[in-house]
């Protein structure tokens, strides 16, 4: 409500089981293992698939905002339509919340990085107490969406930041970007 009456949210569930909560992965791990070290995120060409078929059914969308294993999919799909013009997944802008550098995308987002390709802006958010993502990895993230990715950097943890300023800083990006 906050982002103006011309917003219109659509949420995708991701679409494997995570933990014993009743929570969603957008791939899984092996046990004790963390995305930023995993060699492989199992199940994640589903997830593809599924963002894909959202994409074609009921976008395209303006923006895409993801948050943890969200805005590390986000940014593995950012980078993977800026290195291919024909991609169906391309937002006019992105916001990743949360994110650390998914590890098993290294190739493709150093590659990314040595390129001039990224069209589709991005806003990269962390909170400088984050114990879930390193926020150096957050910001090793953002360094390979080009000199003019935008970062949002706050005093909190794993969160979305909802204080005031950064609410107002998310919807100036996106409304300039839009």
């Amino acid at each position: 409500e906050e982002m103006g009456p011309s917003c219109d949210w659509t949420f995708a569930t991701a679409p494997h089981a995570a933990g014993n909560e009743g929570g969603f992965a957008w791939w899984t791990l092996p046990p004790g293992t963390r995305s930023f070290e995993a060699a492989e995120f199992g199940g994640i060409g589903e997830s593809l698939d599924l963002l894909e078929g959202l994409w074609a059914t009921e976008g395209p969308f303006d923006a895409v905002l993801g948050h943890s294993q969200g805005a590390m999919l986000t940014g593995i799909l950012v980078g993977l339509a800026s290195l291919d013009e024909t991609a169906v997944f391309r937002p006019e802008c992105a916001v990743l919340t949360g994110a650390a550098w998914p590890n098993p995308y290294t190739e493709m987002l150093h590659g990314l990085s040595q390129t001039e390709k990224v069209d589709i802006p991005t806003l990269h958010c962390w909170g400088l107490a984050d114990t879930m993502n390193p926020p150096e990895l957050a910001e090793k993230l953002k360094g390979c969406f080009g000199s003019e990715a935008q970062s949002l950097v706050h005093d909190g943890g794993h969160v979305v930041p909802l204080e005031a300023s950064s609410k107002a800083r998310i919807a100036s990006f996106l409304a300039h970007k839009v």
